[in-house]
């Protein structure tokens, strides 16, 4: 079961969708147990929520992305799952401001994806080469 957002992840969205956050305050956040995987009622991670409408909240005080390529390496620090949210996230971003900076953060996800992959793979493949050792063992074996 996917745990709930609690008070500290709201503090810590609140905290991620100031002007100026402040990535002192937001570690000792995830320091305090905060955790950036936890889901909303619809499922959205704490960092979807933080980037949803991050640029602009419903079309008022457009802003820059400047800082969301920090936060998102701050999350994915502090163990974001970039495997089950990384998409959402991705799509998030996307429809807020799509500058360079988004897509610098954008960019982030795709690369730490890209990572997992290369490690599931990895896996699979020494998975199936010691699979493979143990069935021409047994037919050895029984030979």
């Amino acid at each position: 079961m996917k745990k709930r957002i609690g008070n500290i992840e709201r503090i810590l969205i609140r905290e991620c969708v100031k002007d100026m956050p402040s990535f002192a305050k937001i570690q000792r956040l995830f320091d305090m147990g905060a955790d950036p995987n936890c889901v909303n009622d619809f499922g959205e991670s704490v960092l979807s929520i933080v980037m949803e409408g991050y640029c602009s909240l419903y079309g008022a005080n457009l802003r820059s992305g400047f800082f969301a390529p920090m936060l998102t390496e701050i999350f994915i620090e502090n163990g974001l799952d970039v495997r089950r949210f990384g998409l959402k996230i991705i799509s998030e971003m996307q429809n807020s401001c799509y500058d360079k900076h988004m897509r610098r953060a954008i960019k982030i996800i795709l690369r730490q994806r890209q990572e997992c992959l290369k490690a599931d793979i990895k896996t699979i493949k020494n998975l199936g080469h010691f699979l493979a050792e143990r069935f021409t063992d047994r037919i050895k074996g029984n030979a």
